[in-house]
């Protein structure tokens, strides 16, 4: 059996992402409980509104990918505003 990486699942309450899946393959998961699952490979672009928990799973493969945020995630003199599902930021 090949074993399933998960990276940490996160949400922001008021950035909206844009990433771009540049290498690999993996599932694209997202929603309250992470119910949706999306295979995901090179080329593919991925939108997520604000406020929706989302992450990733590979198997067999690393998965490269570029993750935009609007507005930037850590403006100088902000907070994070990025909450992790294991409750770090």
């Amino acid at each position: 059996p090949v074993a399933t990486t998960r990276c940490a699942t996160s949400r922001s309450n008021v950035r909206e992402s844009a990433i771009y899946v540049a290498s690999g393959r993996g599932t694209f998961l997202s929603g309250a409980n992470l119910e949706e699952a999306l295979p995901i490979g090179p080329g593919d672009f991925i939108y997520v509104p604000e406020k929706v928990f989302h992450g990733f799973e590979t198997k067999a493969e690393p998965c490269e990918f570029y993750s935009i945020q609007s507005p930037p995630i850590y403006p100088v003199g902000e907070p994070a505003d990025i909450t992790f599902s294991d409750g770090s930021h």
